[in-house]
């Protein structure tokens, strides 16, 4: 999946930029620890807050 992502990645870049963002270009165990850690924060976060998917 990593290689179809980074094989498109030129024409996403673009249009992301295009809409204001800023890409970032991490190696793959840096990636893996940012959305581990998100994936951590925002669990704690939906779980503390009561949140439910209707």
């Amino acid at each position: 999946m990593r290689r179809e992502i980074r094989a498109s990645l030129p024409e996403l870049k673009e249009r992301f930029e295009k809409s204001g963002g800023e890409p970032w270009d991490l190696p793959d165990d840096k990636l893996d620890a940012f959305v581990a850690s998100e994936y951590e924060n925002w669990t704690k976060l939906i779980r503390e807050a009561g949140i439910k998917l209707d």
